[in-house]
């Protein structure tokens, strides 16, 4: 007659490659989490506009820096076409998991909750990047002083005079796509 034992995890020969494995996932997952630091600048209310980002691999080695001429835009605008361009160009180099940084409080707060612009144009765009947020595992975001920002804030000057759709990628995927 046969008895039945159970083994519990720690007394299981497979536990500890179990335990190796769970591991190993987490620390993959710590390692694919990528930085972004997003800013837009404007030129006067209403004025010829620009984002810049700044993307850090998960080993931080690596960066991925654009700037993105808008045209005439608002203050809220460049904001929110900068971080939805930047979790765009995360999702083509494949990071599962982001860290959003933007001296923008009325953005953050804004992802961080349900709330809405009072814009319904800027609801839109609001809207596309909580969809395009949805595609990565992990997301937090922070909001950070400028003084911390200025890598950002530098490039999105840098696009202003960038003419109305033109994206100056360096450290990116070929196939940048800008969105309709």
């Amino acid at each position: 007659m046969a008895t039945a034992t159970s083994a519990t995890p720690s007394s299981s020969p497979s536990a500890p490659l179990c335990q190796f494995n769970r591991w190993r996932k987490t620390q993959t997952q710590k390692q694919r989490t990528s930085n972004i630091f997003f800013d837009g600048a404007f030129k006067g209310n209403s004025g010829i506009a620009g984002t810049g980002g700044l993307i850090l691999s998960p080993e931080k080695s690596k960066k991925t820096s654009f700037s993105w001429g808008l045209g005439i835009s608002s203050n809220n605008q460049v904001e929110s076409y900068s971080l939805l361009k930047a979790c765009h160009i995360v999702k083509q180099l494949d990071y599962k998991s982001i860290q959003i940084f933007g001296d923008s409080e009325l953005l953050i707060k804004l992802l961080n909750s349900e709330d809405y612009f009072s814009n319904p144009a800027l609801n839109k765009t609001l809207q596309r990047i909580r969809n395009t947020l949805k595609d990565f595992d992990t997301v937090n975001s922070y909001h950070i002083l400028r003084d911390l920002n200025k890598q950002a804030d530098s490039l999105a000057n840098k696009a202003c005079p960038l003419p109305l759709g033109n994206l100056s990628l360096k450290g990116g995927p070929c196939s940048i796509h800008t969105f309709p």
